[in-house]
This record gives structure tokens, sequence and C-alpha cells, in this order.
């Protein structure tokens, strides 16, 4: 009997021990795992650090791009205005010419305001030569645009010098183009003789168009 007893003594004994053994070696598997897991998390947290580091990186060049265009497009739209039909005399101050017409306008004249003023001078005698007015700011430009539009009937040339009512002309004021836009303007000129655009226009450094009447803006 005791014999029988001893023998189950021992038969659990060594049935615990491989139970210990088998928990020990999960209790080794876990400690494993949470390590391996621990290292993989330290390992993404460093790699979500460096991506969020270049995000910031790339976040401050698109900033950096976006602030070059828009300098780009503050130059590609030049800030200049061509003015027609104002009579040329020699050793004029163009600058003095442009004072009449803001005054005629209601345009706040202020040489900060301009960055050059000159004429085209041309070899056609009958004709003034234009004058080329640039701005520093575009709002001081569309401002002074939009003055001379609304008061179109005020500018004549007769502004400037004593002209009979017969003779005189009246003085244009159009927002200057580049070349791109120029090239771009006449090939809509074009389009719109040939029936087909219905309007071509420029307007704040930018070639608009309608192929009809209520038509979306192109």
């Amino acid at each position: 009997m005791f014999e029988s007893i001893s023998k189950d003594v021992s038969s659990s004994k060594k049935e615990n021990e491989a139970i210990n053994k088998h928990m020990k070696k999960i209790e080794n598997d876990l400690t494993t795992g949470f390590i391996t897991i621990k290292n993989e998390v330290t390992k993404l947290r460093k790699e979500c650090n460096s991506l969020k580091k270049k995000n910031a990186q790339l976040t401050q060049r698109l900033e950096n791009v976006n602030s070059l265009f828009d300098e780009i497009h503050y130059f590609v739209k030049f800030n200049k205005i061509r003015i027609l039909n104002v009579p040329y005399k020699e050793n004029e101050n163009p600058l003095n010419l442009i004072s009449v017409i803001s005054n005629k306008i209601g345009f706040h004249f202020d040489y900060s305001k301009f960055d050059g003023c000159f004429r085209i001078l041309n070899r056609v005698s009958n004709r003034h030569p234009v004058i080329i007015l640039n701005f520093i700011k575009n709002s001081d430009m569309r401002e002074f645009i939009n003055l001379a539009k609304s008061k179109r009937d005020l500018l004549k040339s007769s502004m400037f010098q004593d002209i009979s009512e017969d003779n005189q002309t009246s003085v244009l004021i159009f927002e200057e183009m580049g070349k791109h836009s120029y090239r771009l303007f006449k090939r809509g000129r074009d389009l719109k003789k040939l029936g087909k655009l219905k309007h071509i226009w420029y307007n704040n450094g930018r070639v608009l168009a309608r192929k009809e009447d209520g038509s979306k803006v192109v």
C-alpha cells in the first residue's frame, strides 16, 4: 500500500516538474515575446519620429515653393499698365502726366507707389509714344485701372494741353502683358475672328475667354 502511494507521489512529482518546466518555458516565451514587441514598438516610434521630421521638412519645402511661386506670379503679372494717346513733349517727366490722370480719376498719387515710368518712343510722328507705368504693388495697379475704367469718359487728351473737342482723343489705359500672355491673347483673338470664341480679355495677369455668352470662363 505504502509502496503504491510512494509511486503515486513520485509520479505526481514528475508531472508537477514537467508542468513547472512547461510553465517556465511559456513564461520565457512570453518574456521573449514582450521584449520583441517592445523592441518593435521602439523601432516604430523611431521610424514615426523620423517620418514626422521628414514631413515637417517637406511641409517647409512646400511653403518655400509656394512662397517662390507667389514671387514668380508677382513678377509674371508685371504690375504694369500701358497708357495711349497722351500728348508728348520733349524733356517731359512722365510721372507728372500720371499725376494729372490720378487727379482726374480720384487715385491718390504717391511716388512711392511706382517702380518706373517711361515712354516707348516710336518712329511714327503722328502718334504719341506709349507710356508704360510700373507699380510696386498689384493692389495699387488694380485700383488705378478700376478707377480709370469707371471714369474713362473723363480721360481725354485735352487734360494735358489745349486741344479742341474735334481734335481731342480718348486716353486709353490697359494692363500690360508679358510676351507669353500676349501670344496667348493674340491666339485667342484669332480664334474669336474664326467664331470659335465669343469673348477674349486680359485681367490681373490672366488671359480669359468665353466660348459663348454665359458659358464658363476659361
